[in-house]
């Protein structure tokens, strides 16, 4: 049984040893030693998520388990906030084999000072602060908390030894995944890791291919991997990214950092891989197989071994005009009806509930590029009505935020009806804003407003302007305010 004075003491030793990132330094095995003889009979081990994942800290995971059994693990954050960001974990030991580790996330115990931690004596104005964390922590390894989850013993991966890769809804869908049609992904493509040469020449980094281009000078070392089109570069360092190579110069090779793909199976296409790189499992499974404490690291080994949800014909067909739409970098003019073009309905697709859950993901990530492209150019749009209202042009803010509010709504009918936004271009700005209303979207007062917008708009009318119809900046203000407040509806 610990206490919250047993995780404090936990964490004053932890602070008196360097984190020790590498095994090679005496003082790591240092800390562990300390930590197994302070608390022989129930250790606690604090380490970077992470830590002891790889093949070169398998002497410090054998020290600790050639005696020890974990019993609880619990990730508490960046416990050293804001001197460093690396996540740590927490970890109690029994020589007492149980039946279960239980595992569960923590908000990190306390954001400690900016200070050198060696010569801290003690946590002085903290300790309140880290008593209430700690309780938390606590009750849950006293059993007396639901948070988190229990895998028995037998089920627990030592070398593994994180919540994320014991999640038990991972576990769930990769089972799923593995009773469809699928294949290993070392299956179905060619694999290729760059090495450096000795030669100089145009080297393709993760840089060139987020900004969509691939050509340049000549600018360092290249690798033995000569890019050809249709390849599928994997970012293995640091965030899971995934490109396709288009258009490529002649001799361009990989940069080290990459893993290269190459599809040789006619069952997947670059395009429907690359979709399913970037897709919710996939992110999942990188998350959950990445080690190191500061610089993830997705293995080649674990990455061929992710399992690839072999897609129905539909699937496969959809699966060009999906990246076009989502993933393409390249900035076209016509983006907006790619991505309409894109667009399918789910049931119509797939036969079986995980194809459907894959394409539900994918659905997801063509709405989210949509509204991310919408709000850019809403974005702009606002932008040139504020410089028109600071410019005292007070009817062309009126006739711009009428413009603006109906793409704005003509574009939310188009997808809660599945249509594209050519089928409606007869539609009255009117019959819009009351069929948004009746549908409980324009929800009040918004709905009165963007009828407000609509008629203010009509100041420009033939008729209202032999009128004389005079406009405020108070009037123009509160048209303005209503019409990002709706923009604000449409994008949150």
């Amino acid at each position: 049984m610990i206490s919250a004075e047993d995780l404090i003491d936990a964490l004053r030793l932890r602070l008196r040893f360097p984190i020790g990132l590498r095994t090679e330094r005496p003082e790591q095995i240092g800390y562990v030693e300390a930590c197994l003889s302070t608390q022989p009979d129930n250790p606690i081990v604090i380490l970077p998520v992470g830590y002891w994942e790889t093949q070169r800290h398998k002497a410090l995971r054998e020290h600790i388990f050639d005696d020890y059994f974990p019993t609880h693990v619990a990730e508490i954050g960046p416990i050293w906030s804001p001197a460093t960001a690396i996540p740590f974990q927490l970890v109690l030991l029994s020589k007492t084999r149980p039946d279960a580790v239980h595992f569960a996330k923590f908000d990190p115990p306390a954001t400690l000072p900016k200070i050198d931690f060696r010569n801290l004596g003690s946590f002085a104005d903290l300790e309140l602060q880290m008593q209430g964390a700690f309780d938390l922590l606590t009750i849950w390894s006293q059993g007396a908390d639901s948070d988190g989850f229990d895998r028995p013993l037998d089920d627990v991966e030592l070398d593994r030894l994180t919540v994320h890769f014991h999640d038990p809804d991972f576990a769930s869908l990769y089972q799923n995944i593995e009773s469809q049609p699928f294949a290993r992904l070392g299956e179905l493509v060619d694999v290729f890791v760059p090495r450096r040469t000795k030669q100089t020449g145009h080297v393709i980094r993760a840089r060139d291919m987020r900004e969509g281009t691939t050509s340049g000078t000549p600018d360092g070392p290249i690798t033995n991997v000569p890019l050809r089109r249709g390849d599928v570069l994997v970012l293995n360092t640091g965030k899971f990214e995934t490109f396709l190579v288009e258009d490529i110069d002649d001799g361009a090779t990989a940069a080290d950092h990459f893993i290269v793909l190459r599809c040789h199976d006619q069952g997947i296409s670059p395009e429907y891989l690359v979709t399913y790189l970037n897709s919710d499992f996939a992110w999942a499974y990188s998350q959950r197989h990445t080690s190191g404490a500061v610089i993830q690291r997705l293995s080649k080994h674990d990455l061929i071994a992710m399992p690839v949800l072999i897609p129905e014909a539909a699937v496969l067909r959809q699966a060009e005009a999906v990246y076009r739409a989502v993933l393409d970098r390249k900035a076209t003019a016509d983006r907006l009806s790619q991505i309409a073009d894109a667009r399918f309905k789910v049931e119509e697709l797939t036969d079986t509930s995980i194809q459907a859950y894959f394409m539900t993901s994918v659905a997801d990530m063509i709405s989210e590029q949509k509204a991310q492209y919408l709000k850019e150019i809403i974005d702009d749009d606002i932008r040139e009505i504020d410089a028109c209202r600071k410019a005292g042009a007070l009817k062309a803010c009126m006739v711009l935020s009428g413009s603006v509010l109906e793409a704005v709504l003509l574009e939310w009918v188009a997808e809660l009806q599945g249509r594209k936004l050519t089928s409606l271009a007869s539609s009255k700005l009117h019959d819009i804003i009351n069929k948004l209303v009746e549908q409980g979207v324009l929800i009040d007062p918004k709905g009165e407003n963007a009828h407000h917008i609509r008629k203010q708009r009509n100041i420009v009318h033939p008729m209202r302007m032999l009128k004389n119809e005079k406009l405020t900046e108070t009037s123009v203000d509160e048209v303005l305010n209503m019409l990002k407040d709706i923009i604000h509806l449409r994008f949150s």
